[in-house]
């Protein structure tokens, strides 16, 4: 059975993805785990232990007020407040299933401290985590998408094909359109074993499109624009077309200021 897992901290982003999060349990018909993880400063007095109990009785009771929040949609809600760093915490709890785990994380659009503490932690994650990952904008819309656009790049491994035929079927589970779409820049040169390399894309039953761009992040959010597009997916790897653009992560750039969600597939899932 799948699970959803929520990491939170309670601001206004994260109550963003939790509303999110529990509409996508919603659709697995899944458990919803909110989590919270907490750190107090080192300290070898005696009062630390008194500490550490302290904050973790406050992040229960705001748990408590948050699974009650978001309930009445008939979703099993569980809560976790666990001790440790949030990216740690919630390797460690999708690790136990990566196959049938999904996290769902918020981030903020708009500059200040709160992006900076929870949207690094969510491009954290997407780099550590082996199963599929929801990052939500808090300006998003409150509702699962109805369709999906796939980017993809040149690169094609057996491994790729997984996280193809994956993300079709995350797709159909929430009665979404899923398409691939490749952007190259205008100072790039296309890929000369390209049409075979659509035509494996093709074979996972998803229609592609192709578009020329100054640059990549301006290509697809303009796709993103023009087709009414809901939200945007992305392969997760070491070389990602997206991971590495000069010395710059354009991902991490789109999980800041994109307001669509971005669903992060991995090769090995």
């Amino acid at each position: 059975m799948y699970k959803v897992i929520c990491p939170t901290d309670f601001s206004s982003g994260a109550q963003s993805a939790a509303d999110f999060a529990v509409l996508l349990a919603k659709a697995w018909s899944a458990p919803l785990v909110l989590v919270h993880a907490y750190e107090v400063p080192y300290s070898d007095n005696l009062a630390l232990a008194r500490l550490i109990e302290e904050v973790k009785n406050l992040s229960e009771e705001s748990l408590l007020k948050e699974s009650k929040r978001i309930e009445g949609h008939g979703v099993q809600i569980q809560t976790e407040a666990l001790y440790g760093n949030v990216v740690s915490v919630v390797k460690n709890l999708a690790d136990e299933d990566p196959w049938h785990t999904m996290v769902v994380m918020g981030t903020r659009g708009a500059s200040g401290f709160a992006q900076e503490l929870f949207g690094t932690h969510a491009a954290a994650l997407m780099a550590r985590l082996r199963c599929a990952a929801w990052i939500v904008p808090e300006e998003a819309s409150q509702r699962l998408p109805r369709r999906i656009a796939l980017a993809v790049d040149g690169v094609l491994t057996p491994s790729t094909d997984r996280a193809f035929a994956n993300a079709v079927v995350l797709a159909k589970r929430l009665g979404a359109r899923v398409e691939a779409i490749h952007i190259h820049s205008r100072d790039e040169q296309p890929h000369i074993d390209w049409p075979e390399k659509e035509q494996r894309i093709r074979a996972h039953g998803l229609p592609v499109e192709v578009r020329q761009a100054p640059d990549v992040e301006e290509g697809l959010l303009r796709f993103l624009m023009e087709t009414q597009t809901e939200a945007l997916a992305i392969v997760a790897r070491k070389h990602h077309w997206l991971l590495e653009m000069g010395h710059r992560s354009l991902s991490r750039m789109m999980v800041f200021k994109a307001e669509h969600p971005l669903l992060i597939l991995h090769e090995d899932i």
